[in-house]
């Protein structure tokens, strides 16, 4: 079915302003299009035309009313690409990323999962372990024909300012995946990978120095600890590196001596007697 609309345009004012009559088509065109006609053009852009096809059939229909009301057809296709990652080996993907209309503490972090729906009760406390505040959530529902998907859009807040996604974003997906299989533990240290910019290897090696501190009876909580070394990142991110350069054969004694010296410069300007025990221990 083909069909012919004639609109017709009037300017404030008795004279027109100056106007692309090119650009002013452009954008009447794209108003007249449906969402799922620019999701069939991003498809073919983001997957090459053959592929784009076929993954056209699978969710062309697959997007719900909510969703293509919050996102344009763009996002979806970068969305798609972590849906295909999805199977039996792999239950769960993840991205991190900053709306532009977000403030400097503020983030959204996406989690893709096949079937059903993730319960908040197993995700909320892993976010509020890595320093996050969840400040809402969305559900998503992507029925396609051979799968169901489902997308949870989670706005969080983190106290600290000026984090930087583009740095920090593979290791806290790394992270987020490790703590989410049981691989790594899911408590208070883990705030160490925002706060500090440490992996989750990191974070294991100082919670193991940490419980080592409980086995012989030193008279600070676990929870306190990790607390510390938070509130302090640049005095952490030395320790770790100086753990790195005494263990690691290939260093130089002088890199030693000079991470010795921006530690102890770090530490006078620690003003708690109780933190300033911990971390010189």
């Amino acid at each position: 079915v083909l069909a012919r609309i004639q609109l017709i345009l009037r300017f404030n004012g008795d004279a027109p302003s100056q106007y692309d009559l090119k650009r002013l088509e452009s954008k009447v065109a794209r108003l007249a299009r449906s969402w799922r006609d620019e999701l069939q053009e991003a498809m073919v852009e983001g997957f090459g035309e053959e592929r784009a096809n076929h993954l056209i059939d699978q969710f062309h229909d697959a997007f719900s009313a909510s969703y293509r009301e919050d996102f344009n057809a763009r996002t979806a296709v970068f969305d798609v690409h972590h849906l295909l990652t999805l199977d039996s080996g792999n239950d769960l993907s993840l991205s991190l990323y900053r709306p532009l209309e977000e403030q400097a503490g503020g983030m959204n972090l996406k989690l893709f999962h096949r079937e059903s729906q993730i319960p908040l009760s197993d995700v909320l406390p892993m976010m509020e372990n890595l320093g996050l505040r969840v400040i809402g959530e969305r559900p998503y529902d992507i029925n396609a024909p051979q799968q169901r998907y489902w997308i949870h859009d989670f706005e969080l807040e983190h106290s600290r300012e000026g984090v930087n996604l583009s740095e920090m974003r593979d290791t806290f997906s790394e992270a987020f995946k490790r703590i989410w299989a049981g691989e790594a533990d899911n408590d208070a240290f883990n705030r160490l990978i925002i706060s500090a910019g440490l992996d989750w290897r990191e974070v294991a090696m100082l919670r193991g120095y940490a419980r080592y501190l409980k086995q012989i009876r030193f008279g600070m909580s676990q929870d306190y600890i990790a607390a510390t070394l938070a509130n302090y990142p640049a005095i952490t991110q030395t320790l770790v590196e100086l753990f790195r350069l005494r263990f690691d054969p290939a260093q130089q004694p002088s890199n030693l001596d000079d991470c010795l010296a921006r530690l102890n410069e770090h530490l006078e300007g620690v003003a708690s007697l109780n933190d300033d025990q911990l971390l010189r221990r």
